[in-house]
C-alpha cells in the first residue's frame, strides 16, 4: 500500500470519528440523547467513564473545573491516547519500525491499570470526591 493511500485512510478515519463525535455532542446538547452507562444502571456504582459525556459538554462551554469534577481521568488518559494514535499512524504511514513500541506498551498498561484503579476508587467512600459531581 502506498503512502498516499495510507494518509487517506488515516485522515478519513479521523474525519469519521470527528463527525460521529460531533453528531453525538449535538444530539446530547439539543435533545439530551446520550449513552446510558450500563455498568451504573446495573450496579449503581460508577465506572471509570461515568461523567465523561457531561465532562465533554462542560469543556464545550469552557468550564474546565466542572469538567474536571465530572471525570478527572479524562484529563490524564486522553492526551496519552491522542499521542499514541498519532505516533502509531505516523509509523504505519512511513512503514517504519516503531522504536518506542515497548514504551507505548508500558504506557498502555499503566493507563489500563489507572483506569481500573480509578473505576474502583471512585466508589470507595474515602475517595467520594472522584465521583461525578455537579458544581452549583
Amino acid at each position: 500500500m502506498n503512502m498516499r493511500k495510507k494518509v487517506t485512510i488515516v485522515a478519513g478515519t479521523f474525519l469519521i470519528i470527528l463527525f460521529l463525535c460531533s453528531i453525538y455532542i449535538m444530539l446530547y446538547a439539543k435533545f439530551g440523547i446520550g449513552f446510558p452507562c450500563i455498568f451504573h444502571e446495573v450496579t449503581g456504582q460508577y465506572c471509570a467513564g461515568c461523567g465523561m459525556t457531561r465532562a465533554i459538554m462542560a469543556l464545550k462551554e469552557l468550564d474546565f473545573y466542572q469538567a474536571f469534577r465530572y471525570n478527572i481521568f479524562i484529563f490524564i488518559a486522553f492526551p496519552f491516547l491522542v499521542i499514541y494514535c498519532l505516533l502509531e499512524s505516523y509509523y504505519w504511514i512511513l512503514n517504519r519500525k516503531n522504536r518506542f513500541e515497548n514504551v507505548f506498551h508500558t504506557v498502555a498498561v499503566v493507563i489500563l491499570v489507572g483506569v481500573l484503579a480509578y473505576g474502583v476508587l471512585r466508589n470507595v467512600p474515602a475517595f467520594s470526591w472522584l465521583a461525578p459531581t455537579d458544581i452549583i
